[in-house]
């Protein structure tokens, strides 16, 4: 089922630098009631991506690999980034278009917009 272009919630974007570790995003993520963060460039703070609980817990978590030494940037999303003049279009359902990071003019995360 498509999603919708007109249907979503805006979530605080809640930025993690990409150097950060998956231990780190987790408590971030736990402690924001969130299952998504926006990630940013560790100097410059520009917009990446973003990181899904899910990828966390799936892609490094029950792989194996370690928390503490994995960084975000390994598991981060870069094909949901969207300026505000340019609205998404309905796609599949998958999770690089049911979340969309919206920047402001210097590439900076606004927001997590999420779509039904």
């Amino acid at each position: 089922m498509p999603y919708s272009t007109t249907q979503y919630v805006q979530l605080d974007a809640n930025p993690i630098k990409a150097s950060s570790t998956v231990r780190e995003a987790l408590v971030l993520m736990s402690a924001k009631d969130t299952r998504v963060l926006s990630v940013v460039d560790s100097l410059t703070g520009r917009a990446l991506g973003i990181v899904l609980r899910q990828a966390l817990e799936r892609g490094c978590v029950k792989m194996g690999h370690d928390p503490d030494a994995c960084i975000v940037a390994e598991h981060t999303l870069r094909e949901v980034l969207e300026s505000a003049a340019a609205p998404r279009r309905a796609g599949r359902r998958h999770a690089t278009r049911a979340f969309r990071l919206l920047l402001d003019d210097g590439g900076f995360p606004l927001a997590i917009l999420q779509y039904f």
